[in-house]
């Protein structure tokens, strides 16, 4: 296993590698999900198979691919009220959770926390409130804030952590109230104090005719996000890489 780091593959799928183990958060391994289309390398076909615990931050057709988890065996931790549908990819050991919970896997420990942003899923009944996700080993601490908006409650997380993995933007020409943009994401940055940003849901996953018609939208968020973080948090380090990009915990 690699050593302590994360690799943005995408959209909010990131490989976090902690304390030997491999965790993925919000899985998209595909090339489209629906009218939206990714933009970038494919994530590695090992990704699947190297997976040891699958993150999912809400039930969004993008944040939970059924596809997608059908390709790895490996625990799922999902938001309380989505178990249902993650059991109906194949997964056997599904653990739900809502802020507050925890769970552990030999040694990694994940703890749920709060996020603000819509608890349905287009076609399915069930409802699933949101959640964020701190995940530490005993030396490191990363923050996966899933899809979110600004929310008090975010102001209350712990300090400090080593990397944030923070949504910076989305795929449409708009962002609403329950999305992070380069500026509330810097905001949020500031708040929380972590060493390292590496920004996510940017860039790479986008409908083909707005690609075509504003090209600018996938580069924008990210220079706009570290020019923000550098105006508000400057000891905080952004880290813009590219799909594919890993980055090295201190």
């Amino acid at each position: 296993m690699n050593s302590a780091g994360a690799t943005w593959l995408g959209h909010a799928t990131v490989a976090i590698d902690l304390g030997g183990e491999r965790i993925l958060t919000d899985p998209f391994l595909r090339s489209h999900v629906g009218p939206l289309r990714r933009v970038g390398p494919m994530p590695s076909s090992t990704t699947a198979t190297e997976t040891t615990l699958v993150l999912v931050s809400h039930l969004h057709h993008d944040h939970l691919d059924l596809p997608s988890l059908r390709r790895i065996d490996a625990p799922v931790v999902v938001p309380r009220g989505g178990g249902d549908l993650v059991r109906r990819a194949g997964a056997r050991d599904v653990r739900e959770v809502e802020p507050g919970d925890e769970v552990e896997l030999r040694g990694v420990r994940v703890a749920a926390v709060p996020a603000h942003h819509p608890a349905g899923r287009f076609g399915y009944r069930g409802r699933a409130q949101p959640v964020g996700y701190l995940v530490a080993d005993d030396q490191h601490t990363v923050y996966f804030a899933g899809d979110t908006g600004p929310d008090p409650r975010l102001a209350e997380l712990p300090r400090g952590a080593d990397l944030a993995l923070l949504p910076i933007g989305g795929w449409g020409l708009t962002l609403g109230e329950e999305h992070l943009g380069p500026r509330s994401a810097a905001a949020l940055a500031r708040d929380l104090e972590p060493r390292l940003v590496l920004p996510i849901h940017w860039g790479s996953l986008q409908i083909p005719l707005l690609r075509h018609l504003r090209p600018q939208l996938g580069p924008l968020a990210g220079s706009r996000f570290a020019a923000e973080l550098a105006q508000v948090a400057p000891a905080t380090r952004a880290l813009l890489v590219e799909p594919g990009g890993r980055v090295r915990l201190p």
